[in-house]
């Protein structure tokens, strides 16, 4: 059996005050988040295995499935905004800022239980009485490939997300509102990659077929994302029945970190795998460790 579900902690807190013609607004919030898979086997988890009918099809499988067993992914967010609006005749400013620290652990370490897969039942009960020798259609296991590394591998990742922003509310006429503004955002991450000096050393083709080669162990590089805006609210008759709402700008979001924590463990460093059909190298154990060979940091 396992258990599915986002274990959420978050607490929030603002405060409000006014001084003279302006007025405060400052929110502190800190969230945990914990989406992990929940496995509720034993530890270390029993091999998966497939049975096959004969014939090329399925017959059965039991074990622990592959993609259950250190499936973690753990969020913890701190936040701060503070803005400032100053009322004059005409106009309300609007300016502030605010800050974010993330910083997560992923790990998806499917097949560390090994997975063994036979053509028949029969042949499954050779295997497993030391009968065989026996031909796996397949077999698969996924190991650690850094000394002293732990289990599962993680996949940290840090970021801190700073921005800015001011707007002015320009009541032009009684019936006429222009707005504008800027907000501008900069992610920078931590170097939390693991870089791969083999894949380093690849030259690939860019688009226009020039020799370039990449650096895996480099995260996104801190740029400033500019969002500028305008709008506009226009009661044209001013009795309010006919109005006249409008918006244009440019706007962005914070990068999908997923994706970014993804490509942190998928250089190729953290663990390597053995995958092979048709073998009798790899008779049957429910220790999923048998066949994992020591770590020795290659990639």
């Amino acid at each position: 059996n396992y258990a599915i579900m986002e274990n959420l902690k978050s607490g929030v807190a603002e405060w409000n005050s006014a001084f003279g013609t302006m007025t405060n607004n400052m929110i502190i919030g800190y969230t945990h988040q914990d989406e992990s898979r929940g496995d509720k086997g034993q530890t270390p988890a029993f091999p998966f295995v497939v049975i096959g009918d004969g014939s090329g099809g399925a017959l059965t499988t039991f074990g622990n499935e592959p993609f259950t067993p250190y499936n973690l992914l753990r969020y913890n967010t701190f936040q701060l905004q503070d803005s400032v609006t100053k009322f004059a005749k005409n106009h309300s400013i609007t300016f502030g800022g605010n800050l974010e620290k993330f910083h997560s652990d992923n790990s998806f370490y499917f097949g560390i239980q090994s997975s063994y897969s036979y053509n028949t039942l029969a042949d499954f009960y050779a295997d497993a009485n030391g009968t065989g020798p026996v031909t796996l259609t397949n077999f698969y296991v996924k190991y650690l490939l850094k000394p002293g590394q732990t289990t599962p591998p993680m996949q940290p990742l840090n970021v801190i997300y700073g921005g800015g922003y001011v707007q002015d509310e320009w009541r032009m006429r009684s019936n006429l509102t222009l707005t504008a503004g800027l907000r501008v955002d900069v992610p920078h991450f931590g170097n939390t990659a693991f870089d791969n000096p083999v894949a380093d050393g690849l030259t690939f083709r860019d688009q226009n077929g020039s020799n370039i080669q990449y650096n895996t162990g480099k995260l996104p590089d801190t740029v400033p994302y500019w969002s500028p805006r305008a709008g506009l609210n226009w009661d044209v008759a001013g009795d309010q029945k006919t109005q006249v709402r409008g918006g244009t700008g440019l706007f962005s979001g914070k990068p999908p970190y997923v994706w970014i924590s993804n490509q942190i463990g998928n250089t190729g460093v953290l663990y390597g795998s053995i995958s092979t059909n048709n073998t009798t190298a790899y008779p049957f154990s429910p220790n999923p460790d048998k066949y994992k060979p020591a770590a020795t940091g290659g990639t």
